[in-house]
């Protein structure tokens, strides 16, 4: 990213995973939103593919990662 490239040598561990979790999500969003774009134009008759929820799951849990330990959340998937 601009910001660890700019500042990479300044940021500590905890920076850098911010930064990580801030642009995995930045990602997400922007496929969110492409999806729903592409959705929007096909209309409700689009075509479905499979997903595999237990990646959906997993990177749920990476990005509130901070949250759940710090509220003390268990969560339980199946």
């Amino acid at each position: 990213t601009l910001l660890e490239a700019k500042h990479g040598e300044k940021l500590d561990d905890d920076a850098r995973k911010i930064i990580g979790v801030s642009t995995a999500a930045t990602g997400r969003m922007r496929a969110l939103i492409n999806d729903l774009l592409s959705f929007s134009q096909v209309g409700s008759a689009g075509a479905f593919e499979t997903v595999n929820l237990n990646n959906v799951v997993a990177d749920v849990l990476v990005e509130q990662q901070a949250d759940i330990q710090q509220t003390g959340a268990v969560v339980e998937v199946g």
